[in-house]
């Protein structure tokens, strides 16, 4: 399946190349970097489960720099990156539920930030305080890869005495993670992969360029395909019936939803 970036906001105890260490901090002391990374592992666990590769910025208290958390990325060439935030107000008085893109966004960020908004509304039940756009650095397209899809979702207010202990529990977590879930899921191209993967179709435009391995041999050979993917590994998956004898299908290892018939 594809590849999915889960981004836990902030981090470590310093700012690093414009990352804060902690924003939002609740009545009771919970920090948002604290429960973005325990919502973030969880919807790492969430979306691997739906069969997508998943990395994550960061796994324990550390803090990366704005354009460093978007080039986890693009050097993975994720289809899709979501930086998972709460929020604060200055009267400790707002609460609700919103998703940022960049200003200069694309329109495959903008079905994603949807999704998300929209998912994760369904979990929070706060106010919907929409989809909004400013010029974010770790959705800035300069770091990513023009094929990702990328957002910025600030869950909820922590700084509500009522949230906070609600943000606590690990159940809440795991629904927003799951929410976060569904939204990558929800997009056109998941649905289609999931289908192709069904179905064993190819994906037009993917095929690669280079010699096959025999029948149920692993080539473990570095090569491009004509889309421009590196590839490290192919292996048999399995045959298809067509209209004069039996096609071989190929599967590429690292990036699963590429499937191809041989001719």
């Amino acid at each position: 399946m594809a590849v999915i970036v889960i981004d836990p906001g902030d981090g470590g105890t310093r700012i690093v190349g414009g990352s804060s260490p902690n924003n939002a901090t609740g009545p009771a002391g919970t920090k948002e970097k604290t429960l973005a990374l325990a919502v973030g592992l969880a919807a790492r666990t969430a979306l691997t489960a739906r069969g997508y590769t998943v990395f994550t910025t960061r796994t324990s208290d550390v803090n990366l720099g704005l354009a460093a958390r978007a080039h986890v990325a693009r050097d993975h060439r994720a289809s899709a990156f979501v930086s998972i935030h709460l929020n604060a107000s200055d009267r400790h008085t707002a609460q609700g539920t919103e998703t940022w893109l960049h200003t200069r966004h694309s329109a495959r960020s903008k079905r994603l930030a949807d999704h998300v908004q929209a998912r994760v509304l369904a979990v929070t039940k706060r106010r919907d305080r929409g989809v909004k756009a400013k010029g974010l650095g770790v959705l800035s397209p300069n770091s990513h890869d023009p094929q990702t899809a990328c957002c910025l979702v600030e869950v909820s207010f922590l700084d509500r005495a009522d949230e906070e202990q609600k943000l606590l529990t690990p159940d809440y977590q795991n629904a927003v993670a799951s929410a976060i879930g569904d939204a990558v899921d929800d997009r056109p191209q998941s649905r289609l992969r999931r289908a192709l993967r069904l179905f064993r179709l190819p994906v037009l435009g993917l095929w690669p360029a280079r010699r096959r391995p025999a029948a149920g041999a692993v080539d473990n050979r570095i090569g491009v395909d004509s889309a421009g993917h590196t590839c490290a590994e192919e292996r048999l998956t399995g045959k298809r019936n067509h209209i004069g004898g039996t096609r071989r299908v190929w599967e590429q290892i690292d990036r699963p939803t590429v499937f191809w018939v041989e001719q």
